[in-house]
């Protein structure tokens, strides 16, 4: 048996060298799995999962840019009206009535007015039309200014005012035209010497009712011819004159104040040339002429009122 080991240990020897001589070209023999060391084994790297990419979506398009807000443009100032000074007021023409009186819209309500201090020929009467057309052609349409004096109204109830178109009077131009006489209404005499004026202006251009009239036919010889030739409201009388060449009996005569339609019947004989003053009131009956005996005012002095003279036909003879 010893024998035997020794030719086991010698094939040992000698087999050592020549293994070590083919280990340069001869790979070293795997260990078997059971004799991996776990202990000196590397860490297993571990990997986090990515997500897979989604597919490209189309694109859209961007917005358009928001336009930046214009700045707004500033609109002019309103033009102020010029200040009204105490008194005045503005409105627009919308109607003519007469040559003193127009239609006027104030605010959106339409008022009757009447012109201060002035009075032109009523419907009817010598020059009345032009009087009408002479106002219509200054205010008809137009923006006024309306001045007040002391009086709101009238006793009609109209509208009492000073009237401008820009910086003309028109109460003044119809004056100086000549188709408006200057005529003092108190308490609204603001501008009777103005206006006064103007009157004697027209009269000496002989203007309007100021133009030179043809003379009147003298009467048939023993004619009478009675006209009225002067008024004084406010002291009420009328003076009548015979300018024919006969007496002129006055029995069925009458003298009309015609705005409040007062009548004075009338008697006795005007001489050719003569002269008759005819009183309104019983008190002053003992003045001369003749006397209506009325006992209250009959000419109104607010307003135009005309002295008419009927004969006895009940015709108009004449007119003031």
């Amino acid at each position: 048996m010893r024998r035997n080991i020794l030719v086991v240990m010698t094939a040992i020897l000698v087999a050592v060298p020549i293994i070590a001589c083919s280990g340069a070209s001869t790979t070293a023999p795997k260990k078997a799995p059971e004799d991996v060391d776990i202990t000196e084994a590397e860490p297993i790297p571990t990997f986090t999962a990515i997500p897979p990419t989604p597919p490209p979506t189309a694109t859209e398009e961007p917005p358009p840019p928001t336009p930046e807000p214009e700045e707004p443009t500033a609109e002019p100032p309103p033009v102020e009206a010029e200040p009204q000074e105490p008194g005045e007021e503005v409105g627009t023409v919308t109607g003519i009535v007469d040559g003193d009186t127009i239609v006027v819209n104030i605010n959106g309500q339409e008022y009757e007015l009447r012109y201060i201090g002035i009075d032109t020929p009523e419907a009817g009467q010598p020059n009345a039309s032009e009087a009408t057309e002479a106002n219509r052609a200054l205010v008809e349409e137009q923006a006024v200014t309306l001045v007040k004096d002391v009086s709101e109204t009238d006793p009609s109830g109209r509208l009492l005012r000073y009237v401008y178109v820009g910086g003309l009077l028109v109460n003044g131009e119809l004056v100086r035209q000549g188709w408006a006489r200057a005529v003092s209404y108190p308490p609204d005499v603001a501008l009777d010497g103005e206006l006064a004026a103007l009157q004697a202006e027209a009269q000496a251009a002989e203007v309007g009712l100021w133009a030179l009239a043809p003379e009147p036919p003298p009467p048939p010889p023993g004619e009478a011819q009675v006209i009225i030739v002067a008024k004084d409201k406010k002291v009420e009388y009328v003076d009548i004159q015979n300018v024919g060449g006969a007496p002129q009996d006055l029995t069925g005569w009458h003298l009309l104040s015609e705005k409040g339609s007062q009548d004075c019947p009338l008697s006795g004989v005007v001489q050719p040339g003569e002269t008759l003053r005819i009183w309104a009131l019983a008190e002053d009956a003992d003045k001369g002429g003749y006397c209506c005996k009325y006992e209250s005012n009959i000419w109104n002095n607010s307003e135009p009122d005309d002295a008419v003279l009927f004969d006895s036909d009940g015709v108009e003879v004449s007119r003031q």
